[in-house]
């Protein structure tokens, strides 16, 4: 039996903060970064189920992610926290993700 407010994410999120690109250009920051999702906080919205496709900075490297739209709040700054889920990373994508988050 699961306590409230218990996690239920299928893995655990590392804090990491890194620039991040979607569809049309958009610039923002990561947060929360799992090998399954991500939070990022833009100055725009994007709608639910939008997919898009981040260019996530891993090191020296960039992680080009496609990722699905799964949540949108816009937090009293301005700022919209946007939860993305990644969809089908290669072996080298969720290796080099992993290597990232320490796992």
């Amino acid at each position: 039996m699961e306590h409230e407010g218990s996690e239920r994410r299928r893995s655990p999120r590392v804090v990491k903060v890194s620039l991040i690109q979607a569809n049309s250009f958009l610039i923002g920051n990561t947060k929360d970064v799992s090998r399954h999702g991500a939070k990022i906080e833009l100055h725009e919205p994007l709608p639910a189920d939008e997919s898009i496709k981040l260019d996530l900075s891993v090191g020296n490297k960039v992680l080009e992610i496609p990722a699905r739209v799964v949540y949108l709040h816009q937090g009293e700054s301005g700022l919209y926290s946007i939860g993305v889920e990644f969809q089908e990373l290669s072996d080298a994508q969720t290796n080099l993700l992993e290597e990232f988050l320490g796992s």
